[in-house]
């Protein structure tokens, strides 16, 4: 299956998705959130796991294909 994959992003891109950026430059994309079916709160939760107070707080976070939620902060200044 790999093989296949390798040989057409088109495909590779049905059999494993794509990542959604959830959060980007410390805002909330509602309608990738929507598409992702997570809701607000279980954001949030993701975001606190990663030692992320806020949406604000955070730089990027991205719904990786595995289902994991990659959370990256803003640097503090």
């Amino acid at each position: 299956m790999s093989w296949i994959t390798r040989r057409s992003r088109k495909l590779e891109k049905i059999i494993d998705g794509e990542a959604e950026i959830l959060i980007h430059n410390g805002k909330l994309r509602p309608h990738a959130l929507e598409k992702a079916g997570l809701t607000q709160h279980e954001l949030l939760a993701a975001l606190r796991e990663s030692d992320c107070a806020a949406i604000a707080d955070a730089h990027t976070a991205i719904l990786e294909t595995n289902g994991r939620i990659t959370v990256l902060t803003r640097k503090r200044e």
